[in-house]
């Protein structure tokens, strides 16, 4: 059986990045069809696999740019074509590439990881364009075999045309997270998430803290909070670090705090994996990852805020690390790519070609 795993774009190294490694790791012959790839941008085993790629590739050098040339996706998508060789496509998907073309015999199967496609700022070639893509965004998942996607939140919306979606949690690399415990520690700092942070809601984190004598650092792609740093060597930013020098400031921290609204809360589950509790925005999609002990939501009332930070800093020994870390464990990536592997045996094993709905033109 000849698999292929395709995804919208190849360009930089995040969780969705992750979830594309995870499933290539089931197959280790797979090739990759992508709407968008620069060369050595992400390092690892994908850079490893026979990548191809649509003209787009020639114009697009980030994700911005693949929003602002949308339009063109629906024939990128038509003209990348996959061969009839292929037996399977495990498509992971934002909205985008499930429109790449196959043969009527080929099975694909979509994980919809998101629909940052539909919910991005948009241009104003987009906003023209704007009806044409949503009618390929639907269009092209009703023409998929099998549609999973990550959480309940996203299987609301797609299931007003496709009903036979259904939920599939995406993976966490949690051993790289890690309960480091330590006589030293003294639990006295925040961790504050920098990816998604506004710079006015930072400025405000920022002379909280100071102001009040409590220790913290920011963590992760700091760049765009510039403006309220004191100079580049800023003690108070961490950056964008590996696994192996975060971990242990993270579990030595009274809480991490994650005001971030992703479709995916890896910055909490960084944190609860390494048994420290998280103050986490109140967002739809947050509730359908985080719940239980150590996880406190909140708005973006910085009166709120700062309350659960003095409460938290009141006894912050008080929470059990490891039943903060079943939080994270719940998401294994070993859990995902054995349920994902068990759906696909299934399906493959299926005589049935193409799905019982109604086949359209995405295009």
């Amino acid at each position: 059986m000849k698999v292929v795993v395709s995804c919208d774009e190849l360009l930089k190294r995040d969780h969705l990045t992750e979830v594309v490694e995870a499933v290539l790791e089931l197959y280790d012959e797979a090739e990759i069809y992508t709407l968008v790839h620069r060369p050595k941008a992400i390092l690892g085993p994908i850079e490893l696999r026979k990548i191809h790629s649509t003209f787009l590739s020639h114009k697009v050098k980030s994700s911005a740019d693949l929003h602002n040339f949308s339009y063109l996706i629906p024939s990128a998508a038509k003209n990348l074509f996959i061969p009839c060789s292929v037996d399977l496509v495990i498509n992971i998907s934002s909205g985008l590439s499930q429109g790449i073309k196959t043969c009527e015999k080929t099975k694909v199967v979509t994980y919809l990881y998101n629909d940052a496609f539909l919910n991005s700022p948009k241009s104003w070639l987009e906003k023209i364009f704007s009806s044409y893509l949503k009618s390929y965004f639907k269009k092209s998942l009703k023409n998929v075999d099998v549609l999973y996607v990550s959480n309940d939140s996203l299987l609301e919306k797609v299931s007003r045309f496709r009903a036979d979606a259904t939920v599939l949690e995406p993976p966490f690399k949690i051993n790289d997270w890690q309960i480091i415990p330590s006589p030293v520690f003294t639990y006295d700092h925040f961790c504050i998430n920098a990816n998604g942070l506004d710079v006015a809601m930072a400025k405000k984190l920022k002379d909280y803290l100071v102001s009040e004598s409590i220790k913290f650092k920011f963590f992760g792609d700091d760049e765009h909070l510039a403006q309220i740093k004191n100079g580049p060597e800023d003690i108070h930013f961490f950056g964008d670090r590996c696994s192996g020098e975060l971990a242990p400031l993270l579990s030595g921290s009274a809480a991490i705090i994650d005001l971030s609204d992703g479709f995916f809360p890896e910055a909490s589950l960084k944190g609860l994996g390494t048994g420290r509790p998280v103050i986490a925005l109140d967002s739809a999609s947050n509730r359908s990852y985080l719940s239980g002990e150590g996880v406190f939501f909140t708005t973006k009332d910085e009166s709120k805020i700062f309350s659960l930070i003095k409460d938290l800093l009141k006894d912050p020994k008080r929470f059990d690390s490891k039943k903060l870390r079943a939080v994270a464990v719940n998401y294994h990536e070993i859990k995902f790519k054995a349920e994902l592997k068990r759906r696909l045996d299934r399906i493959v094993g299926e005589s049935t070609p193409r799905a019982h709905h109604e086949k359209e033109n995405c295009c």
